[in-house]
């Protein structure tokens, strides 16, 4: 986070900040944008105008944060308060781990069935083999517009067998509609699928709701 000497902060531009100086690419920032940067020696909300060269320690938590500090994003959210985003036909991207310890990043279509998530895999597949070395596994889910809303569950995955071609069924045609997804579906007839559960071990679920700027429009 830059160093809150004053309102006009440098830093790289969200996109929904205009730039005030495209040269100096400095922006006005609201306070909760500069609070968890802001001292109590040098927070320009907690001094008076008169008062801002004085090394008067103003008034302020026991983490050093501003008395008007508040917190927009919303991070303690479960999964019944995320239902409709985790039905909603998005890439969740799931973390697998090589041999060596790197960590291995792939784009998965998803299913959010009895608690966790399902992801179906050619049997032999490089996901599949990590996951029967080494389970721990992360998987994350987030939407690109406000709220933002988004979810990461980190826990041990385990490869089931049974079900797998109609699990691949149901889940294309939730991503494709009817008739593309049972088409797509259909290049796996014959195939040994394998499906991948990851139930929440350690979950973490949060949106910005309560940002005004970023609100889901009423």
């Amino acid at each position: 986070m830059p160093t809150c000497s004053g309102l006009h902060v440098s830093i790289g531009l969200p996109p929904y900040l205009p730039a005030i100086s495209p040269q100096s690419q400095s922006v006005y920032l609201s306070p909760w944008q500069i609070h968890s940067s802001c001292q109590p020696y040098n927070c320009p909300l907690s001094k008076s105008k008169e008062r801002a060269d004085e090394s008067v320690k103003p008034s302020g938590d026991a983490d050093g944060r501003c008395p008007w500090y508040e917190e927009p994003m919303r991070k303690h959210l479960q999964p019944a308060d995320l239902q409709d985003f985790l039905k909603q036909p998005k890439c969740a991207t799931l973390a697998t781990h090589f041999k060596n310890g790197k960590v291995l990043l792939s784009p998965v279509w998803h299913e959010w069935q009895d608690g966790g998530f399902t992801v179906a895999a050619a049997a032999g597949d490089i996901k599949i083999r990590h996951i029967q070395r080494n389970d721990q596994v992360s998987i994350s889910l987030a939407e690109d517009i406000p709220p933002y809303k988004g979810i990461e569950v980190r826990s041990s995955a385990t490869i089931e067998e049974g079900q797998g071609l109609e699990t691949i069924r149901r889940i294309a045609i939730r991503y494709l509609g009817s008739a593309r997804g049972l088409a797509y579906a259909k290049l796996f007839d014959g195939a040994h699928i394998q499906l991948i559960r990851v139930r929440p071990g350690t979950f973490r679920g949060w949106d910005f709701a309560d940002e005004v700027e970023l609100a889901e429009p009423t």
